[in-house]
C-alpha cells in the first residue's frame, strides 16, 4: 500500500535522528505491507504474526465504527494513529469530519464502498477477516444496547444549547446555512437534518455488517448463529454473582463479548459460566454480572 504519512511526535531536530526515525518507521510499514498485501490468508489472520501482530483490534474496531456511523468521508484518508508499548499502532482520536453525516453522500453505502483513499485498501483486506467483521458486529450490538442512536441525538441537542448564543452572530460574518452538500434555510433545519441523519444511519450500518457477517457463514469459530435484530425468543441469557447461563432451544455453542467486541468465554445451554464483575454482550443480549 502507497500510505502518505506524517510523524508528529517524537520531532527530532537533529538530521540523524530524523534519518533513524523514518527508517524506523518506514521498516515497520514495510512489515505491516507485506502482512495485508504479500502473505496467504493463514498468516494474514494469524494472532501472532498476522495483521494483529501490528495492529491493536479494539481501537480499529472502535475507529472503524466510528468512521461509519459519522458517515465520514475523511475518515479513512486522514487517521490519527499512535503506537503503544506494546508494539502495536493504535487508533483515534477520530477527526475531520466536515465532509460527515450526509454532508458529502446522502448515507447509502459505507465509506468504503465510495471512497478510494491509501488506507480503504488496508480496511477492504480487513474485511475479508470473518473474525475482525464479526467482532465489529458485536461491538455495534453493545452500543445499539446502550442507546447509541439516541445517544448521539442528545448530543447534538447539548452543543446546539451551547452555542444559542454564539450561533446568531454566523450570519453577520458568513452568508446563510450552506454547507458543502446542503442549503438550509436556518439554524434549526441544520440541526434537524443531523439529527435525523443519525437517527436512520446507525441502523443502515448495523444491517451492512449483519450483511457481511452472513456472506462468510461458518467460517469463524467466533460466529453466533442468530443476527444480533433476529435474537429468537426462545434463548435466555442470565448474568448471575460472577457468572452467566445460558438456555437455548439450540444446542449450540453461545459466544459472550465484552462491550470492545472481544469474545471472552463460550457457553452451551445449561451451563453456567464463571466470569469477573462487568457488563458482557451475549447472542445480542446486553447481560450484567455482579
Amino acid at each position: 500500500g502507497n500510505l502518505p504519512l506524517s510523524i508528529k511526535n517524537p520531532e527530532p531536530s537533529k538530521e540523524a535522528e530524523i534519518a533513524e526515525l523514518k527508517a524506523q518507521v518506514e521498516q515497520w510499514f514495510t512489515n505491516l505491507n507485506n502482512v495485508f498485501f504479500n502473505s496467504d490468508f493463514a498468516t494474514f489472520t494469524s494472532p501472532r504474526a498476522g495483521w494483529r501482530a501490528y495492529l491493536d483490534e479494539e481501537s480499529l474496531v472502535n475507529f472503524y465504527i466510528g468512521v461509519n456511523i459519522a458517515g465520514d468521508y475523511d475518515g479513512f484518508m486522514t487517521i490519527k494513529m499512535f503506537r503503544e508499548t506494546d508494539g502495536k499502532m493504535h487508533f483515534g482520536p477520530l477527526w475531520d469530519k466536515d465532509l460527515s453525516a450526509g454532508n458529502y453522500e446522502d448515507g447509502t453505502k459505507l465509506i468504503e464502498e465510495y471512497n478510494n483513499g491509501a488506507f480503504v485498501n488496508y480496511i477492504n483486506k480487513l474485511l475479508t477477516d470473518p473474525v475482525f467483521v464479526k467482532n465489529v458486529q458485536n461491538r455495534l450490538a453493545a452500543l445499539v444496547v446502550d442507546g447509541i442512536e439516541k445517544n448521539l441525538q442528545n448530543y447534538v441537542s447539548l452543543v446546539d444549547s451551547k452555542i444559542a448564543k454564539t450561533e446568531p452572530l454566523n450570519s453577520t460574518k458568513w452568508e446563510g446555512y450552506a454547507s458543502w452538500k446542503h442549503s438550509f434555510t436556518s439554524h434549526a433545519a441544520a440541526i434537524q437534518q443531523l439529527k435525523d441523519y443519525y437517527k436512520k444511519h446507525v441502523s443502515f450500518v448495523v444491517s451492512k455488517i449483519e450483511e457481511k457477517v452472513a456472506a462468510f457463514g461458518n467460517n469463524a469459530k467466533s460466529f453466533a448463529t442468530t443476527s444480533i435484530s433476529k435474537i429468537p425468543q426462545s434463548t435466555l441469557v442470565k448474568g448471575g454473582k460472577g457468572n452467566i447461563t445460558v438456555i437455548s432451544c439450540n444446542d449450540r455453542e453461545i459466544s459472550i463479548y465484552s462491550l470492545t467486541g472481544i469474545e471472552v468465554a463460550r457457553a452451551t445451554t445449561g451451563v453456567t459460566v464463571t466470569l469477573p464483575s462487568g457488563t458482557y454482550v451475549v447472542d445480542g443480549h446486553k447481560v450484567i454480572v455482579e
